[in-house]
């Protein structure tokens, strides 16, 4: 089977975790796969389509295309794929826009199927009958298990705190950031990001604090020393799309983690027993409190968090149910023009 992965930038994260690191899973069943890259210019993605061969499939990767892009795309293949892990049908803010929202509806009627990161994401495409399959977004377990349970360096018995995360996310923590300000020198923050002038840091008080720039070969690295990871989120329906893939690396790594109740965050998180939600100021600082407490506390909910993503959210586990997804979507028409 020949597929084209029609995607996001090859460092961004949707890219990286949804679609390249699923790769050699389907080169293991013998499929033909290839990668392009959208262009920004309109008349280069124009371009593009025009010099696309046919496929079996094609899997369209988060681009909400206009009419005339979406239709070109269309004819190279007989099954066409979009894959969404954000709520992609709002803008940032949560709010629907007719521009957006149109052609997110034309994109449902115009795909076979809609590979979705989680429960809410399911439910916006299905609403124009759309067939849809989730596929959570996997962490790569075996290639970070190294740093898995790493002993915690301690800075004058502090607390290590960590967060991670991309300029158009650090809003969420500068909001945390008074209610990590009253533990003073009992934690330190750790912030592994790109954006270091984007926080808030005189909040912080005497609470002290670290900057990592983000780097896609050293971010598990840099969280490995970290005892506590957060995940705090505002309420609304650009949030709820959101995949938890934050909690999912600290838990991968054996890291306790504290997430606000919004979307899948809910789903992945057992409360108090493989991690923490916490939403009010008082609700934060007292799963923070607990957590900074008891070192056996950390223990036992990292190990938990552990299980979680090692059972339902491991790449060896999801590489192959998308595999297999297609295939059964594409069967029983080219399944035999299998390499």
């Amino acid at each position: 089977m020949k597929i084209l992965f029609l995607t996001t930038g090859k460092d961004a994260p949707s890219y990286r975790f949804r679609i390249g690191q699923m790769l050699p899973f389907f080169e293991q069943k013998g499929h033909v796969c290839q990668v392009a890259h959208f262009p920004k210019q309109i008349w280069s993605r124009v371009i593009l389509f025009h010099q696309l061969d046919s496929y079996d499939a094609i899997v369209l990767q988060r681009h909400l295309l206009n009419p005339f892009e979406l239709s070109l795309l269309r004819k190279r293949t007989t099954h066409l794929f979009y894959d969404i892990d954000d709520a992609v049908m709002f803008n940032s803010k949560g709010e629907s826009r007719w521009k957006r929202t149109g052609r997110f509806l034309n994109t449902m009627q115009a795909v076979d199927m809609v590979l979705c990161g989680n429960d809410y994401l399911a439910e916006q495409a299905s609403q124009s009958g759309t067939a849809t399959k989730i596929i959570p977004t996997a962490v790569p377990v075996n290639m970070i298990k190294e740093f898995a349970g790493t002993t915690r360096k301690h800075l004058s018995n502090k607390v290590i705190i960590g967060w991670t995360g991309s300029r158009s996310t650090c809003r969420y923590l500068n909001d945390l950031l008074p209610v990590l300000a009253t533990f003073g020198q009992q934690i330190h923050l750790k912030i592994i990001s790109n954006a270091k002038k984007s926080f808030h840091n005189k909040q912080l008080g005497n609470v002290t604090c670290e900057h990592i720039e983000w780097s896609k070969k050293t971010e598990y690295r840099a969280l490995a020393d970290v005892q506590i990871g957060l995940m705090p989120l505002p309420d609304n329906a650009w949030t709820r799309g959101k995949c938890g893939f934050k909690a999912l690396q600290y838990m991968a790594l054996s890291i306790p983690t504290i997430c606000s109740p919004v979307g899948m965050n809910c789903q992945l998180i057992d409360h108090k027993k493989n991690g923490f939600l916490a939403q009010s100021t008082t609700e934060w600082r007292t799963a923070l409190q607990s957590l900074i407490q008891s070192e056996t506390l950390r223990k036992t909910i990292g190990q938990a968090g552990y299980s979680t993503v090692m059972q339902q959210y491991n790449l060896e586990i999801i590489g192959p149910l998308l595999v297999q997804t297609i295939e059964e979507a594409v069967q029983p028409n080219v399944l035999s023009k299998v390499a």
